[in-house]
Parts: structure tokens; sequence; C-alpha cells
């Protein structure tokens, strides 16, 4: 049986989730590939911590949860992309408000989760 949140409950529950992930080993994983500015290490969580839930990884998503504005989030999932910490998908219809969706990248997964996905 599954039990309904509301969107406050939601987040709380995403920003549980964000403290949970390991930050030492997002930190080496990203290290290992290559990223020489890591920075601010909330938004690569945000957007593990939304995949892992089956969440899109949009604009308004990312600065729904992170508190931003939606041009910031942008801005850095365009910039984690660039990292090939990201893929845009760009495979959703062109009806649908986000048509934009980023997926983690496969190379981060390998190196994140291992055998594990």
């Amino acid at each position: 049986m599954t039990e309904s949140l509301t969107i406050d409950q939601l987040r709380t529950h995403l920003l549980y989730e964000m403290d949970q992930v390991d930050e030492i080993k997002l930190f080496y994983t990203l290290k290992k590939m290559k990223i020489k500015k890591i920075g601010d290490l909330n938004t690569y969580k945000a957007c593990i911590v939304l995949s892992e839930a089956n969440l899109p990884i949009t604009s308004n998503s990312v600065a729904w949860l992170l508190g931003l504005n939606t041009a910031q989030a942008l801005t850095r999932l365009h910039r984690l992309g660039d990292h090939f910490f990201l893929i845009l998908d760009k495979q959703k219809e062109e009806k649908e408000l986000n048509k934009y969706e980023w997926k983690l990248h496969p190379y981060f997964k390998s190196i994140f989760y291992g055998d594990r996905r």
C-alpha cells in the first residue's frame, strides 16, 4: 500500500535523502571523472536523489528542490552536462511542459554505483 505525500512532505523527504548521499564517495567519483571545478555538491546530490526516486531531472524540479530560480537551475544543469555527469534527453513529446529532461550519465553511474545498476 502506498502512502500519499503532500508536495512539502515530498520535498522534505527528498532533502533528507540528499543528506544521505555519501559526499566522500560522490567527491571521489567526480575526481575520478577528472572534473576539476566540483563546487557545491548539492546540485549533484539533488540529481542523484531525483533519479533514484524516478522523478524527472528538469530545471523546474531542481529549482524547486534547491530553492533556486529556474534560470539558476538550468545553468547548473548545463554545467553538469558539460562535465558528463548528466545527459540531456530530448525524446519528450513537444506537447509536454518539460520536453527536455536530464538523465544521469552512464559513465557516472558506472563509477558511482558500480555493478549495482
